[in-house]
């Protein structure tokens, strides 16, 4: 039996949110949960509105943080750790001027400050964190893929065929209800729209790049080790991960890892990958 397609379309966190299920029926709960956990994951993460756990963390410098917020805190840390600080939630564009809000595009004058990424300088003792100086905590490059693993559980309460994806990043279960994989388009940065299509029937992928969101002469891809926007970085990297927030994660860290060490970089975070150059495709490695 091929079961219909059941969509929701929304608007959040500056994107656009495509969520597809397989069943007979749509599930007129379904949104309004959803809605209710992006809203709450919002309230802790988003270091766009200024009453979140994160953006208050940002300003005081120290905080009491919830149990969740520890959470995605230990869990950036891992990585932290495993890809010898190539991913770091310290990487933040907010240090070079990157204000953007949700409805505006709005840069500012890079201002002459300190920047420190140095992750052991960060103080944590049970739930309380310090920044040191020059620290600003930003989950921008895994937050998204936690927020869709925590969606998933939701859709699979409609259906065992299940697909989210926001804004790129995405991630299916069970196939797509009628036997076969879910279809996922990798778009072509370039000029050449030489989309790439992959076939997935469950699991994650994410995408990365820098040719969407610049302002000026930056990018919003921050290397700790370069002190800046990663320099000669390639146009973006696909990853494949079991989980949104592996892919998010490998995505974000092999774009900031040089090109000699990327191959060695994916095998020990345990994705698949490809990317994209001015020349087109290369991939999956």
């Amino acid at each position: 039996m091929i079961l219909p397609l059941q969509q929701i379309t929304f608007e959040a966190l500056g994107t656009a949110w495509n969520l597809q299920y397989a069943s007979e029926r749509p599930d007129a709960l379904l949104p309004e949960k959803i809605s209710r956990e992006i809203m709450r994951i919002n309230r802790l993460f988003s270091r766009f509105d200024p009453g979140s756990q994160l953006s208050q963390l940002n300003k005081n410098r120290h905080g009491n943080m919830t149990p969740e917020f520890m959470e995605l805190f230990v869990l950036a840390e891992k990585y932290v750790l495993q890809t010898d600080g190539r991913f770091t939630p310290l990487a933040s564009p907010m240090h070079f001027g990157y204000v953007e809000s949700f409805l505006t595009h709005v840069p500012v004058a890079q201002k002459s400050q300190h920047i420190n990424m140095d992750w052991h300088l960060l103080k944590r003792h049970d739930h309380t964190l310090t920044l040191a100086p020059g620290q600003f905590l930003d989950f921008g490059g895994i937050g998204k893929g936690y927020l869709i693993d925590r969606l998933m559980p939701i859709l699979l309460t409609a259906s065992p065929h299940v697909l989210i994806d926001g804004g790129g990043d995405i991630r299916v279960a069970g196939g797509d209800g009628s036997g076969g994989a879910w279809r996922l388009g990798l778009e072509d940065p370039t000029e050449h729209g030489d989309e790439r299509i992959l076939e997935l029937w469950d699991g994650a992928l994410a995408t990365s790049g820098t040719y969407r969101r610049k302002w000026g002469a930056f990018h919003h891809l921050i290397s700790a080790q370069e002190g800046g926007p990663k320099a000669h970085a390639p146009l973006a990297i696909s990853a494949q991960a079991p989980t949104a927030t592996l892919a998010d994660v490998a995505a974000t860290t092999l774009m900031v890892t040089p090109a000699d060490e990327r191959a060695a970089m994916a095998s020990k975070l345990q994705v698949r990958w490809g990317s994209w150059s001015k020349s087109g495709w290369s991939g999956w490695n």
